[in-house]
């Protein structure tokens, strides 16, 4: 949910349930602080990255790839817009 937008920019807190979701040109920058659950950020290219509690995320506008989550998912986020 979004709490706070001035400009193009979001910030807000999710809550996201284990998944799958493809990611086709990311339209906004988002920076994610990960407060509980892990999830994989798998590239076109096959790199994958785990990111979990504690970890910072920044996925950049026109990434593409695969998100999915392994857990429940909190995180706080910013997004960005040019």
């Amino acid at each position: 949910r979004k709490m706070y937008v001035v400009g193009k920019t979001s910030v807000g807190c999710t809550v996201e349930a284990a998944g799958r979701q493809e990611v086709v040109q990311q339209t906004v920058t988002q920076w994610l602080f990960v407060l509980e659950g892990a999830f994989d950020l798998t590239t076109r290219d096959g790199l994958t990255q785990r990111c979990a509690h504690g970890d910072t995320v920044v996925i950049p506008e026109g990434w593409s790839g695969v998100r999915e989550n392994l857990e429940t998912v909190k995180a706080i986020w910013v997004e960005t817009s040019n």
